[in-house]
C-alpha cells in the first residue's frame, strides 16, 4: 500500500514538485497535495497511476515486513 511518505521522499528524491508529479501521472495537483498531507486515501486506480509513474521515473518502492517500514529506493542510472 503507498503511503503519503513514500510519495513525499520520492519526489525530494527525484527532485520535482507536486506539480511535476501531478502532470506525469496526469492527476491534479489537489490529489498529490491532499495524499501527501494524510487529508485522504486514493481510489486503487488513482494510487496505480502515481505508482506506475513514480517507478517510470527510476523509483523502486518497497513494501512493509516484519523489521522495516515501507520505503522509497532509487533505481541506479546508467
Amino acid at each position: 500500500m503507498l503511503t503519503s511518505a513514500q510519495v513525499r521522499g520520492a519526489r525530494a528524491m527525484l527532485g520535482i514538485t507536486i506539480d511535476a508529479l501531478a502532470k506525469e501521472a496526469e492527476l491534479t495537483s489537489w490529489t498529490i497535495r491532499r495524499f501527501e498531507n494524510d487529508h485522504g486515501g486514493l481510489k486503487a486506480r488513482t494510487q496505480d497511476k502515481i505508482v506506475k509513474t513514480l517507478e517510470r521515473l527510476g523509483i523502486v518502492l518497497t513494501e512493509e515486513t516484519d523489521t522495516i517500514g515501507p520505503g522509497v529506493l532509487m533505481k541506479k542510472r546508467g
